[in-house]
């Protein structure tokens, strides 16, 4: 009994990492910043800029998107991913076509914003015989834990997104299994140069950063609001 007693306050003792809030700003070229927040309790935003975002709010994805009358126009992301799918395939998209293969290769060491990662590159194998790998990117990855909220954001949405990986490099290319892996090894910290971990804070992040600024549409009326051109096309394309 005294020894487990014994245990039991050597336990207590030991230092237990707090859930704390998380921010990271990334610099995107000359494009708008991603910012991506992500709450202890799991809640979580990725924006770019004040155009356009994805608020995870108790599970579930909703995606905004500026629209011309100075608000915000939002949809669950799955079902508009999903009527995107639809009009894919149904505008001519042959996922029987040869697929787009790609490979991954670990390189060395790298520090982006303070913190140091594996280079990982990613490359198109070579679609004939003779050619080389195509359009190469290289990629930092962080085994940090205090970035991992961050890193399990870009996982969840690579995941989300695989769908549509997949009818754009054909129904057996390998581009979205091996985002997967990658996000999965990490949080990205470069990507090629376009884009980089600028700073990471642990300040609170206040609640209203994951409400929704206004009524949840259906997916076509979104497409319709955001991009009425292009309702009838899919997704318009990000800022």
């Amino acid at each position: 009994m005294r020894l487990k007693l014994l245990f039991a306050a050597l336990l207590a003792l030991l230092p237990v990492p707090a859930l704390a809030d998380v921010t990271a700003h990334y610099v995107a070229g000359p494009k708008d910043p991603l910012v991506i927040e992500v709450a202890d309790g799991g809640n979580a935003r990725f924006s770019i800029g004040d155009k356009f975002a994805v608020i995870r709010r108790d599970g579930v994805d909703y995606v905004l998107v500026a629209n011309a009358t100075g608000g915000f126009s939002i949809a669950k992301l799955a079902d508009v991913l999903e009527l995107i799918s639809g009009q894919m395939k149904s505008g001519g998209i042959d996922v029987s076509v040869k697929p787009q293969l790609f490979e991954l290769s670990a390189g060395g060491e790298e520090s982006v914003a303070g913190y140091s990662g594996m280079v990982w590159t990613l490359a198109q194998k070579p679609s004939a015989p003779g050619k080389g790998p195509g359009d190469p990117i290289d990629v930092v990855i962080s085994a940090d834990p205090a970035l991992a909220p961050v890193g399990t954001v870009f996982h969840h949405l690579i995941d989300v997104m695989n769908p549509i990986f997949r009818l754009v490099v054909g129904d057996t290319g390998n581009l979205g299994r091996l985002l997967g892996e990658l996000t999965a090894k990490g949080t990205p910290l470069r990507v090629g140069p376009i884009l980089a971990l600028d700073s990471v804070s642990n300040a609170e992040i206040g609640a209203e950063r994951f409400e929704l600024p206004g009524t949840v549409l259906e997916p076509m009326e979104f497409l319709a609001a955001v991009s009425p051109a292009q309702s009838g096309a899919g997704m318009p394309p990000l800022p």
